[in-house]
């Protein structure tokens, strides 16, 4: 399976128009705390999860019980340790018709906040919408929120004129829209690089992000990309990884700078995570950098191969069999510790 086309997808897309049908919890994780582990953190929860899945099966019916009982889960996980950071990623994945559920429970111990959250302060600022920019991207990222809702995934990188192209089926209107994005764009990135580093709403900078895929410079928006993975806000910075993981995947001669991503690989919460292995996957298929990567990040990969959630495992598992040229099962994680603490230290 091409992990990396297929996660791509899936790292933005939803469940889809599939119809009702029962779900399998697959598995709650935890990740990654010195004071809460998988096992504490069943005893914790108890029957709690096995009961949530029942709820969501049952639809809009039972959807405020299963929202209440999702915050009771989260509040016991918030008062099981010192966390700066405590929030439940729930990933559902179709398998032959039928859902699978994986729940994670992300969490940031204080001692690691500085590390692990090294985010800049919120912005304050009213820059103002270049153009109607944002607001057109607004519209446009509905109509490819419906396109999505309704399409089969599109599991080929689609032709689109930016460096980023979502990844659902092209339709007239939305070729429209990236025409005029084509068009205008180029003449506005400074008013839009303004935007994505000051404007107090996050949207609004999110949307910056995306639009910004549009200029002729690569390497500017590369740039751009990279500085705003501190940004305060998740949907910010996915919104940056999104950008840079069509980069990496799909622009070969572009350099990336691989230091300010490292970081990410660790960052609170799974989205986050899941979108840095995708440009790490990327990057991971060129000769130029390979030796560097497994250095890097092989151990920090060979971590993130453990998780539950698939967006994750799939994605690192990906990665470690391009850096290492190994054909370790992929739950063998001993043997993947090994080959990832050799690479990080060469002989």
């Amino acid at each position: 399976m091409n992990y990396l086309a297929a996660g791509l997808w899936l790292l933005t897309a939803g469940a889809g128009a599939l119809p009702a049908s029962t779900t399998t919890l697959k598995g709650v994780d935890v990740y990654r705390s010195a004071s809460l582990d998988r096992p504490r953190l069943a005893v914790l929860l108890g029957q709690r999860p096995e009961l949530y899945v029942s709820l969501l099966d049952q639809g809009r019916p039972a959807a405020a019980r299963a929202r209440a009982l999702a915050g009771e889960m989260l509040g016991l996980v918030r008062g099981a340790g010192d966390f700066s950071y405590a929030e439940m990623a729930s990933k559902r994945r179709v398998r032959d018709s039928h859902y699978e559920l994986f729940l994670t429970f992300d969490v940031v111990d204080v001692a690691d906040a500085a590390r692990r959250m090294p985010f800049l302060a919120a912005p304050a600022g009213r820059p103002g919408d270049p153009g109607g920019l944002l607001e057109r991207w607004r519209r446009y990222a509905a109509v490819v929120e419906a396109e999505r809702a309704r399409g089969e995934p599109v599991l080929d990188r689609p032709a689109c004129p930016a460096f980023y192209c979502p990844w659902v089926s092209r339709t007239p209107e939305l070729r429209a829209f990236e025409s005029v994005f084509s068009q205008e764009v180029p003449a506005r990135v400074p008013e839009l690089a303004r935007a994505l580093a000051s404007d107090a709403d996050p949207e609004h900078r999110a949307a910056a992000a995306y639009l910004l895929s549009y200029s002729t410079s690569a390497a500017d928006a590369a740039r751009l990309m990279t500085a705003a993975l501190r940004d305060s806000d998740e949907g910010v910075r996915l919104a940056a990884l999104s950008v840079l993981a069509d980069m990496a995947g799909y622009l070969d001669r572009l350099a990336l700078e691989i230091d300010p991503l490292l970081p990410v690989l660790d960052y609170p919460s799974t989205a986050d995570r899941a979108r840095a292995l995708a440009v790490f996957a990327g990057l991971a298929r060129r000769d130029s950098v390979r030796a560097e990567l497994a250095k890097k990040i092989g151990p920090a990969v060979a971590r993130l191969n453990r998780c539950l959630d698939p967006d994750v495992s799939d994605l690192a598992y990906t990665i470690l069999a391009e850096l290492s040229g190994k054909d370790y099962a992929r739950g063998d994680f001993d043997a993947w510790d090994r080959w990832a603490a050799e690479a990080a230290n060469p002989k």
